[in-house]
């Protein structure tokens, strides 16, 4: 005897377009949210190196010649006149003169902010995870039909 093929109706069909139409804009969604996470990532060993240094620049001695980074591999010679002060970028370019102490703390509480930013970030990864997990079953069980 021949197996019955049923044909889910048209509702159905449709029902299961839509979950798939769903399931496909939240791995879209899911995407994005994973390549903010890895810019936060940058950012935090950014702001953890950058404090590494300024602690290791405390140590050193006036008019000590070192390298100085120019970006791309290029490095210039340099001597350290005050390695007590550094010079921080506040936004939109403006540099002021900071005492490294009161620079590490600004770096903590961007630390402290990444930190925040990464876990509502988790949080939503979970979500919508969740989410996509919920709609694989209501199709699945649509098709079962």
């Amino acid at each position: 005897m021949a197996k019955k093929i049923t044909v889910p109706a048209a509702e159905e069909q449709q029902s299961i377009q839509e979950k798939v139409v769903l399931y496909q804009l939240l791995q879209k969604h899911m995407e994005e949210l994973r390549q903010q996470l890895l810019i936060l990532e940058r950012k935090f060993l950014e702001v953890e190196i950058t404090k590494q240094t300024l602690a290791d620049i405390q140590n050193i001695e006036k008019d000590n010649e070192t390298l100085v980074s120019l970006g791309t591999g290029c490095y210039a010679f340099g001597r350290f006149i005050n390695s007590k002060k550094i010079l921080m970028d506040i936004g939109s370019g403006v540099l002021i003169k900071k005492p490294i102490t009161s620079a590490t703390l600004t770096l903590d509480s961007k630390r402290q902010e990444i930190e925040d930013l990464n876990k509502t970030l988790q949080k939503e990864i979970s979500n919508v995870t969740n989410k996509m997990n919920e709609i694989a079953v209501e199709i699945e069980k649509i098709q079962k039909k």
